[in-house]
């Protein structure tokens, strides 16, 4: 339904609401599903970082997956995180994603020990020949000490192995240099994690975000999508500037203390973390919620769901 040579857009990387006991919140994943898909956006990566996936027992990962599986109803294309410290434990998180409809997964290395280029090559190489879905590389350095070459990732696109990759380190010289190293491969889908550069990322041929702020103000980024896709530059810049001061407001504490804050300020799901992430101080709070007041993004429209 989805070729994944073709998604692209705003794709939130989806809190995991939890209830005080640590498990999940089925109501309030449905209703963080619903609030993101009304606001337009492209689609949806449940048990990302900003999903807490690596914090979560696997009766918990399949529970929020399987929720926002049934509240999305094939409407957008479903792309599965898997941070996992092993090979066969990734396998396994594969064939679940596969199971719930998945139309691809972002994977990220195994994190403890750091892989050099080689060690990516297999790792990815193993997974793809175990996977019957499309593989977008998760790049995270600061939290797997391992950063995919630019030329690495081009080699795998070229063989199949991979369809593309999220960027999440933030360091626009190297994102640059992966959109360089796949343009000439136009199925290859390049995604930022960063949504303070996304303007920055479209304007050099990415194929859009997978970022935590999509989950606060979905709406402000899509506007920002649209308004790129419509070479209304004045707009996307002004939206990109509320989007930047809104990020370094809510990557505060430890990730997603900030993004799990905002959407209690805002009525869609309790503040509860995965352990042992602790909770934001009063202050820092505080500051969230003015962060959340100058984006405009209110309570209201976020408690109607």
């Amino acid at each position: 339904m989805f070729g994944i040579e073709h998604i692209g857009g705003i794709f939130p990387a989806l809190a995991t609401p939890l209830l005080p006991d640590g498990q999940v919140d089925v109501p309030g994943m449905r209703r963080l599903v619903r609030f993101v898909l009304d606001a337009g956006v492209h689609g949806l990566v449940p048990l990302g970082s900003t999903g807490e996936g690596a914090l979560l027992e696997e009766r918990e990962r399949r529970t929020a997956v399987e929720a926002v599986s049934v509240e999305a109803a094939n409407r957008v294309p479903l792309v599965v995180g898997i941070e996992q410290p092993t090979p066969d434990s990734a396998r396994v998180e594969l064939r679940a994603a596969a199971s719930v409809g998945a139309r691809a997964v972002l994977l990220a290395p195994p994190a403890y020990i750091p892989l050099d280029q080689p060690a990516l090559l297999r790792f990815y190489r193993d997974m793809a020949a175990a996977s019957s879905l499309p593989i977008l590389v998760y790049n995270i350095p600061q939290f797997t000490q391992a950063s995919m070459h630019p030329l690495t990732l081009a080699a795998l696109v070229e063989e199949g192995a991979v369809a593309g990759i999220k960027d999440s380190s933030g360091d626009f010289n190297y994102h640059s240099r992966v959109l360089a190293a796949t343009r000439n491969h136009p199925g290859a889908r390049v995604f930022t994690g960063a949504e303070t550069m996304l303007l920055a990322s479209l304007l050099m041929g990415s194929a859009g975000t997978i970022c935590g702020c999509a989950n606060v103000v979905p709406a402000l980024c899509v506007q920002l999508f649209n308004a790129y896709r419509a070479a209304d530059l004045d707009t996307a810049r002004s939206s990109q500037f509320t989007l930047l001061e809104l990020a370094n407001a809510l990557l505060t504490g430890t990730l997603p203390a900030g993004f799990k804050t905002a959407l209690h300020l805002m009525g869609l799901c309790g503040p509860t973390l995965a352990a042992p992430v602790v909770a934001l101080t009063p202050e820092q709070e505080q500051a969230v919620g003015r962060a959340l007041d100058r984006a405009g993004a209110g309570t209201s429209a976020a408690m109607s769901h």
